[in-house]
């Protein structure tokens, strides 16, 4: 399962503009993402329904920071996959083997 949620981490991701995205705009609410040369990505503004300019903020900062989150939870998920792959301290089960408290001695 993890493995298919990584796969499609990285392919929502492959291809999108490089760098840190920022959030800006000349109204109360900062409304448009930026990629880092300073061009528009997208812009939030609800133009069509009810939605409060509040929200097409909050839409605006969660689509700026979703490439690093998205990035740095794919590499958090490699991190704890390799440390759950390694061997465990001394004293710990040997590789291969589980731990059941009901077995007998």
């Amino acid at each position: 399962m993890t493995d298919d949620i990584l796969e499609r981490a990285r392919l929502t991701a492959a291809g999108i503009t490089e760098g840190h995205w920022t959030t800006g705009g000349l109204t109360k609410w900062p409304v448009i993402v930026y990629a880092p040369d300073g061009y528009a990505i997208c812009d939030t503004k609800v133009y069509h329904g009810r939605h409060p300019a509040e929200s097409a903020a909050a839409n605006a900062r969660f689509i700026a920071a979703a490439p690093d989150l998205v990035r740095d939870l794919i590499a958090e998920v490699e991190r704890l996959q390799a440390v759950a792959d390694l061997p465990l301290a001394i004293g710990g089960m040997p590789s291969g083997h589980s731990f059941d408290p009901d077995a007998e001695a």
